[in-house]
């Protein structure tokens, strides 16, 4: 695909097992995973889009898919950009059960779909208006590039990258230790103890 790399990364044996099972079963949502904030107050979605731009060009595996064709084993490919795929869905219109039912189908289309591995970002955001005030905020990707620790740090970066924005300020979001790193560091260890 055409795209601008970053970097390549042999992707870990656990990422590669992700990927092979989901590839196994692409509509059962396997590692699909779904993050869902409670938004409260006055929601600017445009200033949201872009804090989110933010925090996905700070942390590179937000960038990030897999080459697996034609290669021995699977890598990590970061791109320098990845368009985030981006919804708002107005339900104000909607009566309580309504609304539920249209996030209940929200959820469950994005896990259906799932992701191509090979187009980056594993990623997707809706915004869901529930009224005046009130949002849910649908993060769905896929576990082969966030796990469940790394998910509070990115909703942090992605908190302190709306206040600032809001403020008419650049987001200086905290240092992180870069994957290559880490990778570096298990291709190190013996896999078999």
């Amino acid at each position: 695909r055409d795209m601008q790399v970053e970097a390549v990364h042999a992707a870990t044996p656990l990422q590669a097992g992700m990927l092979f099972e989901s590839m196994r079963a692409p509509a059962a949502g396997i590692y699909v995973t779904q993050v869902i904030l409670s938004l409260r107050g006055c929601i600017d979605p445009c200033t949201l889009e872009a804090a989110l731009a933010d925090v996905q060009r700070h942390f590179p595996v937000l960038r990030s898919a897999f080459a697996f064709r034609n290669v021995a084993e699977p890598v990590q490919v970061v791109s320098k950009t990845a368009p985030l795929p981006w919804r708002l869905v107005d339900g104000r219109s909607l009566d309580v059960a309504a609304r539920a039912a249209q996030l209940q189908a929200l959820l469950l289309e994005q896990q259906r779909c799932g992701f191509d591995f090979g187009v980056a970002p594993l990623m997707s955001v809706t915004l869901f208006r529930i009224d005046e005030a009130e949002y849910r905020l649908i993060w769905s990707h896929h576990h082969s590039v966030i796990d469940g620790w790394s998910i509070p740090r990115v909703i942090e970066a992605l908190q302190l990258a709306y206040v600032a924005r809001t403020h008419g300020r650049a987001p200086l979001l905290p240092e992180t230790a870069p994957y290559a790193d880490y990778v570096a560091w298990l291709a190190r260890q013996d896999l078999g103890a």
